[in-house]
């Protein structure tokens, strides 16, 4: 289990880059682990490693994978976008690189009852126990779950240790979230907590496209990022801190000038 002196690069903060060459770039400037996509995975077998392979090629790194990213079709009916993979699909992948725990999303266009979702997410989590993964919901400002109380509610009322949060420093910002909102909630149990900047106000109106391509390095925006990380840790917190930075501008950089600049962003807010 990954703990609070460990960095984590998300694998967004490098968009269209061969995960390789992203997770060589993540541990020469410093970070200890990355997160991965299913789909990121597929490709390396597509490359020729075999799952044996793909785990001797992070140990060689010194790397782990933080969160396996994501789970969308553990509501009932909801339907995940193209090329998502099923829960199925991401325990077996979770078996393969031993994730710090597994990303779950509600998607966009799913019907959201927060005591359905209670009694799927117990659901998810009892199958996730059986394959010796923790399972952790993340909300997104344009998600039916939009909000950390809401994301509290169904972790809480789930009633599963192997349940937890992930939490997002812009998502949380962009629906009105505060550092006030943390205390509220037992902060034990979030598990990632992934760190961007933003300007108080947003960009554009459409806040898919403003995550997408209007995120911050922190120091370059109005978020109270230090006082977040410090509520967090006095709030029982001991998940490590990662950076997903991304835009068209960013995206311009290589990844070896990407990996290079999240960490000496990151760095302040981790207090060392």
């Amino acid at each position: 289990m990954l703990t609070a002196n460990d960095v984590i690069f998300c694998t967004g903060t490098t968009r269209g880059v061969d995960f390789a060459v992203k997770a060589r770039a993540a541990r020469a400037a410093g970070f200890t682990a990355i997160s991965m996509r299913p789909g990121e995975y597929d490709a390396m077998l597509a490359e020729g490693f075999t799952p044996t392979g793909v785990r001797s090629f992070l140990a060689d790194l010194g790397l782990r994978i933080a969160e396996l990213d994501p789970v969308m079709t553990w509501l009932p009916g909801a339907e995940a976008p193209v090329g998502m993979h099923q829960v199925d699909d991401v325990l077996a992948i979770a078996a393969a690189v031993e994730p710090d725990c597994v990303s779950v999303l509600v998607p966009v266009g799913a019907t959201l009852h927060l005591d359905e979702a209670t009694v799927a997410f117990a659901a998810l989590c009892d199958r996730g126990r059986d394959a010796g993964v923790r399972m952790a919901i993340e909300f997104f400002a344009w998600s039916p779950l939009d909000t950390l109380l809401d994301t509290w509610t169904i972790v809480r009322d789930a009633g599963r240790a192997n349940g937890g949060m992930i939490l997002d420093t812009w998502h949380h910002a962009r629906r009105g979230g505060t550092v006030d909102d943390l205390r509220l909630v037992d902060l034990s149990r979030v598990w990632g907590v992934q760190i961007a900047d933003a300007p108080r106000a947003p960009v554009v109106v459409d806040l898919a496209a403003e995550s997408r391509d209007h995120r911050r390095w922190p120091g370059a925006g109005d978020l109270p990022l230090a006082e977040i990380v410090h509520v967090l840790r006095n709030g029982g917190c001991t998940a490590p801190l990662g950076i997903e930075v991304f835009g068209a501008a960013t995206d311009e950089a290589t990844a070896t000038a990407r990996a290079r600049l999240a960490y000496a962003s990151l760095l302040p807010c981790t207090g060392w």
